[in-house]
């Protein structure tokens, strides 16, 4: 029988310390072997300690222990070497960056697995056996691998904190309660634990809950992402389904206009033609009787010529001639006019109209929320009359009927409007246009055109309630010595009939009878004539007021610069300090200065910006603080394609030239606030007539990627 030989545990020839196979094996005093200079190394690191311990029991020795080779262990572990492929460690055992490292392990070290706070040493899984097989470690405290385990170790006395002083809110040791920390308020650092663990709770619940609310508030958000993109995509599928029939109808009405000037074209020249043919037949006749004319004279039978004389001499007027009117410049003229009126009517109804849906960012809300309250203010523009020039029922029941009252019909029947439009359609049938007849002849094209450019009548004349009686008109004629301001002027040209002295003046006994018979003809007082207002930009420059914008009221979504003169929109919330003057919810500042007396100043703007002016007083937060929402601020919006005034939330929609300077006149103690727009000339925007109880500091709205600068201004 072939001699059995039996294997060797080659983990039992392993250092504990490098965990690899043993060279030059040692022994101690306690019976473990290891590498010379791994147990070397170990003890080198003890010294300072002055005891050295067995790095497998944890065994103390009071010295240095002298170490003598094992010769037979090293025989051994000669023979495994040749007979045996050494095995590594599985790279993921390794201690990487960040990972704690057994302390206990030499050259390339093992991550740890636990940490011991009595050894205040941390062990991979080999070097934490005795811990788990030797009874002297059995009361040791072994937590997870930690990072900083030195730190619960006292710098001064070596020792474990294991106490904790509420007096300094720090953890020490047994040593520094009974010297440093004598007479503070200790108790074990596990005690303390216990109790900021039963104070964690609440709090933990409360964060919990807060990350719940966010997330809840994410998804809300996230809806809200969804709702204004697929808003948007409808939107954009909406309108570009009504610019396709507005293009449709378009190029239909195109068509149309070409056949029908095609058909005309056609007709008329065959016309011409016709009578083109009829000329050239008595052209031809004409020349045969001038041959036989010619021949006549010249036969010498004086009977034959006296015989043939009165057949050749009648000769019939040309009635084709008469018809012909040249004019090849002026055949379609009419067409062409029209039409072209009409193009100017639908861009201008664009321009005017376009500022609705031509919204910048941040004024989309804004026109969304006031949308209702707008369409409503402006359907009360115009206050009603007192009542003693209101017209009779059934002169107010024609006004209603008067279709020049109503607004123009859209240019597209087919287009659905809002659910809004709609229920205005329900209460309002006029406003429906009806549908667009087909053009048969270039005659119904004209009348058609021409219907289009008289959509709006002439007004009515007053009603005759409201017409001067004889003597009123005598009574007028007989006072030349009224003098009228031009405001009054123009009131007499617009309403002549309405001519009457103000009652302040004396009337003669007959007058006041006639006055007593007809009150509805007395006008009330003239207003009192303001002081005369800069016509000239030179003279505006005259009262020209240097102005600063004071960051104590600016937004925290604006940037002011250029020495406080120049305010953007920044995508970027500023740093700031809290000030009880700073708007909050608006896109504004105020000026730094208050405004008395006569004042003037420029503004040049880019994209969207309000110039306004606004009492100290006027509120920081919420949506009264808006310049033009309320009874304390005066404000004239200039958008990309409109400018429109504002005060009390009432908006009046302005006229005039559009320039990238805005100009501001005030007359404090007259009432007066004037806006223009500046470019080559000045013209007049919006004018305010009003009394001011408060000093008034200048204000600037800004919009989204818009920016205002106050112009430097100086006499010229």
């Amino acid at each position: 029988m072939a001699e059995q030989g039996f294997k060797l545990d080659e983990e039992k020839f392993f250092c504990s310390i490098c965990l690899d196979l043993l060279n030059e094996p040692v022994t101690t005093s306690c019976g473990h072997s290891f590498c010379k200079s791994c147990i070397r190394n170990h003890w080198d690191a003890e010294d300072q300690k002055g005891t050295y311990t067995c790095p497998q029991c944890r065994q103390a020795f009071m010295s240095r222990p002298v170490l003598g080779k094992n010769t037979m262990l090293a025989d051994l572990v000669e023979e495994l070497k040749k007979n045996v492929v050494q095995a590594a460690p599985h790279p993921q055992h390794y201690a990487e960056p960040g990972d704690v490292a057994c302390d206990v392990c030499t050259e390339r070290k093992l991550k740890a697995s636990k940490s011991c706070l009595q050894c205040m040493a941390s062990y991979c899984e080999l070097h934490l056996q005795p811990h788990y097989e030797s009874p002297n470690f059995q009361r040791h405290k072994l937590v997870e691998a930690l990072a900083k385990l030195q730190e619960n170790m006292c710098s001064v006395h070596s020792k474990v904190k294991e106490l904790f002083c509420h007096s300094d809110q720090q953890c020490i040791c047994s040593v520094c309660a009974m010297e440093e920390h004598s007479g503070h308020d200790t108790v074990s650092a596990i005690a303390e634990r216990t109790e900021r663990q039963r104070e964690l709770g609440p709090r933990w619940q409360k964060i919990q809950q807060r990350i719940q609310d966010r997330e809840k508030h994410m998804k809300l958000l996230q809806q809200q992402m969804e709702a204004i993109a697929s808003s948007a995509d409808k939107a954009m599928r909406d309108t570009q389904t009504m610019f396709n029939q507005l293009h449709r109808l378009v190029e239909k009405r195109s068509s149309d206009v070409q056949q029908q000037i095609r058909f005309q074209q056609q007709t008329e020249l065959s016309r011409a033609k016709e009578l083109q043919k009829k000329l050239q037949q008595e052209v031809t006749d004409l020349r045969r009787r001038d041959a036989e004319l010619e021949q006549l004279s010249r036969t010498e039978d004086h009977g034959q010529f006296l015989l043939s004389y009165p057949l050749l001499l009648g000769l019939s007027e040309s009635t084709h001639s008469a018809s012909i009117n040249i004019h090849p410049q002026s055949y379609f003229q009419e067409v062409t006019a029209a039409v072209s009126e009409l193009v100017n009517k639908l861009q201008c109804i664009l321009s005017q109209d376009w500022s609705e849906v031509s919204l910048t960012e941040g004024e989309t809300l804004l026109r969304t929320e006031q949308h209702k309250t707008l369409v409503k203010q402006q359907m009360h523009l115009v206050p009603p009359p007192p009542p003693c020039l209101q017209p009779p029922t059934e002169s107010r029941t024609s006004v209603k009927q008067q279709p020049w009252l109503v607004p123009p019909p859209p240019l597209i029947p087919s287009l659905q409007p809002p659910a809004e439009s709609k229920t205005l359609v329900k209460q309002q049938p006029c406003l429906v246009p009806p549908p667009l007849p087909y053009i048969q002849t270039l005659d119904e094209l004209k009348t058609l055109m021409k219907k289009q450019l008289h959509l709006v009548p002439p007004p009515s004349p007053p009603p005759p309630s409201l017409q001067p009686s004889v003597e009123s008109k005598t009574f007028a004629n007989q006072q030349p010595c009224l003098v009228l301001p031009e405001e009054s002027k123009t009131l007499v040209k617009q309403q002549p009939h309405l001519v009457l002295p103000p009652p302040s003046l004396r009337l003669p006994a007959e007058s006041k009878s006639l006055v007593r018979q007809q009150p509805c003809l007395v006008l009330p007082p003239p207003l009192l004539q303001s002081p005369v207002e800069p016509k000239t930009r030179d003279e505006f420059l005259q009262y020209s007021q240097h102005i600063t914008l004071d960051p104590n009221t600016v937004n925290k979504g604006l940037e002011l610069s250029e020495g406080n003169r120049k305010v953007t929109w920044i995508n970027k919330i500023q740093s700031y300090p809290d000030h009880a003057d700073r708007f909050i919810d608006t896109f504004q500042v105020l000026s730094r200065e208050s405004l008395t007396g006569r004042c003037y100043w420029e503004v040049k703007r880019t994209r969207s910006v309000s110039v306004a002016v606004a009492y100290r007083s006027i509120s920081r937060t919420g949506s009264g603080s808006v310049f033009g929402d309320n009874d304390k601020s005066w404000a004239t919006y200039c958008c990309l394609s409109k400018y429109e005034f504002k005060h009390d939330s009432i908006v009046t929609f302005l006229s005039g030239l559009r320039s990238s300077t805005v100009g501001v006149y005030l007359d404090h103690s007259a009432g007066i606030l004037s806006f223009y727009s500046v470019s080559e000339t000045m013209t007049l925007l919006h004018r305010v007539q009003t009394t001011f109880t408060q000093p008034l500091h200048a204000g600037l709205w800004v919009g989204f990627g818009s920016s205002a600068e106050l112009v430097s201004t100086s006499v010229v």
